[in-house]
């Protein structure tokens, strides 16, 4: 009988279940788990919106100074005729020319497609040109200017232009730039700046305007993003935020260009404050004026 009421009382404790206190022990548990997990998962997930935000921060900085170092490397090429190769220079901002030859309206470039014949030149096209045309004939391999030339007649044709003189020295290859008779020696005018960027408050954009069609290279840039530094053929260094005046923009040898981004959002572990990304580049003005 004794054995019989024991089994029944094991029998009762074993279905009986938890109690409150040991539910409300296991879910106090089990917050505490979840608010971990949580909190690393928002640590983790902030740090590679951060990490996000400075990389491509980082890739706007390095694509704009590409653009613009590769620009700079190229300024005075083909401009001639009493052109400047840098046309304006500020501690924030400059302008420059670049030669680039006639474009049709397939952006086709001009060149010499054979060795001249005389006074008569092959070239690849002809569609830009006219009768009287005074076009400026560089060379292939050291982008010397090889002479300044007028058009006598234009065989379509044969794709020939009669030259006045006869270019001698010219040969296969070499790049027919400027239209003399335009008074803008056929350059092109290339210019980096900021604007303010309307969408993000205390934030500017690099841009790019090349003859009057702007482009935006870079968001994002903070209010000191774009700076120029200078050094002059004589040794004179002009250092940020002093400006050269007009007198000293054709004797510009070396450019130094600082260009500084902010980060898209802002940190609220770091302060409030946006991290900034920076790089910079030395351009030697490599090109005379011809």
């Amino acid at each position: 009988m004794n054995r019989h009421n024991t089994t029944r009382q094991s029998a009762t404790m074993t279905q009986r279940g938890f109690t409150m206190i040991e539910l409300m022990v296991t879910l106090v548990i089990l917050a505490i788990a979840g608010t971990f997990v949580y909190t690393v998962f928002m640590t983790q997930h902030d740090s590679y919106i951060t990490q996000r935000d400075v990389s491509e921060s980082q890739q706007d900085v390095r694509v704009g100074l590409d653009m613009l170092t590769r620009d700079l490397q190229s300024t005075g090429y083909g401009v001639g005729g009493g052109g400047n190769g840098i046309a304006s220079a500020t501690a924030t901002s400059i302008q420059f020319n670049v030669g680039q030859g006639y474009q049709d309206s397939s952006a086709v470039s001009p060149y010499l497609s054979a060795d001249p014949a005389g006074a008569v030149v092959t070239v690849n096209t002809v569609t830009p040109f006219a009768v009287n045309d005074s076009i400026r004939i560089l060379s292939m391999f050291d982008r010397s200017q090889i002479g300044i030339y007028t058009i006598n007649s234009i065989n379509s044709g044969a794709k020939q232009l009669t030259l006045n003189p006869a270019p001698s020295s010219a040969h296969q290859g070499d790049i027919v730039v400027a239209n003399v008779a335009t008074g803008t020696n056929g350059a092109n005018s290339i210019a980096y700046q900021l604007i303010t960027d309307s969408s993000v408050a205390g934030s500017f954009i690099l841009q790019r305007t090349m003859d009057g069609n702007a482009e935006k290279l870079a968001d994002h840039i903070d209010t000191q993003g774009l700076q120029f530094s200078y050094i002059l053929a004589d040794g004179t260094q002009i250092s940020y935020p002093a400006s050269p005046v007009a007198a000293d923009w054709p004797n510009i040898r070396v450019v130094q260009v600082t260009i500084r981004s902010q980060t898209n959002r802002d940190v609220a572990k770091n302060g409030g404050t946006p991290r900034t990304r920076s790089l910079t580049a030395y351009v030697r003005i490599k090109n005379g004026l011809i």
